[in-house]
């Protein structure tokens, strides 16, 4: 099963890659500008300057800084949540004069003059010996470790030469294969240069980060990627002994399909669980034919993959699909342990885009789990041998008009909900939303498999679904894909799940404990940009904040591609609006499906990385 390549670093790692510059020769450079009076492009802080000894709270000044977690992951906490108890960010000290943008922090590193890196990951907030640090990576394979109290650059290292999407023919001859006379260009999901674009994971027992790469060979093999694994200190940046190492395993549920670094990319966040870390993978743009959906796990003490499971697991349907991507999101872990994951669409030739329902049928009435797993919602079990095994599953009784219209049910990620919502019968809840917007309420011991339930929920079994985007379709005559993970916050009355509209508004739904379901509570005062109604300009997925002790009023924290950034008061007011606290459009553009980055250990920080190469912090503006 351990496919797993120990190389050490390849060459090209070691040699001169033109374009690159070195952190020494970039900061040189900054001073130059600096004194030539180009001023726009330099980190822009406060001129006081700030101990480690402080720290921001509604007064803006400053406590100790304390570590809360030994684990730093995207979402907050491995059930993806997105809520940050101890942020230090409350509603009375960020609607107040006192809170801003206090830097915008120049990333030096580049590959192309004419372009810079775009930021799809979010950044990563964890304390060492009282110093706030944050990790940001980059599409063109570079990572920063950054000081955010002090707004200094403390270390930046490239991680080899990423993949060009839009100059690699392989890509342009699938595209033009798909589009025809249509054709206008590569489709570029991921901006040009794809390097690191999953969210890394960081183990501050070991003050290790772990993250994957695309990386790709000096031309003229400048199209022969490699996914990398790479193990680095998490202040440093340096790699730890023995990797990186090359990832290439088989299916250890289906032995004819082995990893191809060709057709697979890297999107959702890492997970670290149990001491392993995993990673899911899918394809891009739908444009490879033969692309699969992975679920791999990487010992990070030896680098052997401990688990290769994949969602094609027959080897059935030529043309593959079931990528896991989830906009970004990561896996998400149950208190018993379990993962989930949803996948995306899958093609099938013999059906004209469509799947054969009697497969899954057949299943179902079996109930069996197929191993196939396109448009699905799917439980995993670590078995004690360290592989991975499904032992659930909800599949959606619309799964090939959900394919045929690229509805993609794994647009979104996993949600766990906390105990304190249960179902008719105590039972213990997941959310998950789909591309045209449904919100499906579901039983984590029994998903609900194929076509289990009543025609009057169109054949799918789950405690409950809201059609988030009906209601949005019927009151503002607006249908947009959906591409989020929700957030879920309890109030001390209501509890609200949160989900941002592109081209419409920031919903909250408030739980309903006698139904079991969610419906629309209020919208924020805010519309998102118009603009975001192209493809590549998708909001970004909300988090919330709130003081330690619940005083001070909770916000909840999105990004608009155009538009900056805006805290919004968690709780809607009697006539159900979501009233704005703070907003910055002045940073420049921003990355679809950001998630800003949070510190948990009362601060006050906030962190947003932008498309064009740079971190947006925000805090208090006179400490």
């Amino acid at each position: 099963m351990d496919d797993t390549s120990h190389n050490t670093r390849p060459a090209f790692w070691e040699s001169k890659v033109i374009g690159i510059k070195k952190l020494w020769l970039a900061t040189i450079a900054g001073l130059l500008l600096l004194i030539s009076g180009i001023t726009t492009l330099a980190v822009v802080l406060s001129s006081n300057t700030h101990s480690t000894d402080e720290t921001v709270n509604s007064t803006t000044t400053y406590a100790k800084i304390q570590n809360i977690s030994q684990e730093v992951t995207w979402g907050g906490n491995n059930m993806r949540n997105k809520v940050y108890h101890n942020s230090g960010l409350n509603k009375s000290f960020v609607s107040s004069d006192k809170f801003g943008r206090r830097a915008n922090i120049i990333l030096p590193l580049s590959y192309d003059i004419n372009s810079t890196d775009s930021i799809y990951t979010q950044p990563l907030v964890y304390t060492v010996n009282n110093t706030e640090y944050v990790l940001v990576m980059t599409t063109g394979n570079n990572a920063y470790v950054i000081d955010g109290l002090g707004g200094s650059v403390v270390a930046a290292e490239n991680f080899g030469i990423p993949h060009r999407i839009l100059e690699d023919p392989v890509f342009q001859a699938a595209q033009r294969a798909k589009d025809g006379a249509n054709y206008q260009g590569v489709c570029l999901d991921i901006a040009d240069y794809v390097g690191i674009v999953g969210t890394a994971v960081v183990d501050l027992n070991s003050t290790t980060a772990y993250f994957f790469s695309i990386a790709v060979e000096a031309p003229p093999n400048q199209f022969n990627r490699t996914m990398w694994f790479h193990a680095v200190d998490a202040l440093s940046l340096k790699e730890r002994s023995g990797f990186p190492v090359s990832i290439a395993p088989t299916s250890e549920n289906n032995p004819t399909l082995k990893f191809d670094p060709q057709l697979t990319y890297q999107r959702p966040a890492l997970l670290l669980h149990n001491g392993i870390v995993y990673g899911a993978f899918g394809g891009h743009c739908d444009l490879d034919q033969g692309w699969s959906g992975w679920f791999i796990g990487v010992d990070p003490r030896t680098g052997r993959v401990t688990t290769s499971w994949s969602t094609q697991g027959q080897a059935v349907f030529a043309n593959g699909g079931g990528a896991i991507w989830m906009s970004g999101a990561g896996p998400a872990v149950d208190e018993d342990g379990n993962i989930y994951i949803t996948t995306g669409t899958g093609l099938n030739p013999s059906f004209d885009g469509f799947y054969d329902t009697s497969y899954f049928t057949a299943n179902a009435t079996a109930n069996v789990i197929p191993t196939i797993l396109n448009e699905a919602f799917v439980k995993l079990q670590i078995s004690a041998n360290g592989s991975a095994k499904p032992v659930d599953y909800f599949l959606p009784s619309q799964f090939r008009t959900y394919d045929y219209q690229d509805f993609d049910f794994g647009a979104g990620g996993p949600l766990i909900l906390p105990e304190n919502f249960t179902g008719p019968s105590g039972q213990r809840l997941a959310i998950a939303i789909d591309k045209p917007g449904r919100i499906l309420v579901m039983d984590r011991d029994n998903l609900g498999g194929f076509n289990r339930g009543p025609s009057s929920s169109s054949g799918d079994e789950c405690i409950s679904m809201f059609d988030l985007g009906r209601y949005v379709n019927t009151t503002q005559q607006i249908y947009v894909g959906y591409f989020n993970t929700p957030t879920i916050w309890s109030g001390e009355k209501d509890s609200y799940l949160y989900v941002s509209v592109k081209t419409s508004n920031l919903f909250a739904l408030r739980w309903n404990a006698a139904t079991w379901s969610f419906e629309v509570a209020g919208q924020s005062d805010m519309t998102f940009s118009p603009r975001t109604a192209q493809m590549n300009s998708i909001p970004g997925m909300p988090v919330v904040t709130e003081s330690s002790d619940g005083s001070g009023g909770a916000l909840v924290w999105v990004t608009d591609v155009f538009d900056g950034v805006y805290a919004l008061d968690a709780q809607p007011d009697s006539e159900g609006r979501m009233k704005t606290a703070f907003h910055d459009a002045g940073f420049g553009q921003i990355s679809r499906f950001a998630v800003p980055g949070v510190s948990q250990t009362g601060s006050g920080l906030l962190y947003v990385a932008t498309n064009n190469g740079t971190l947006a912090v925000f805090g208090a503006l006179d400490a």
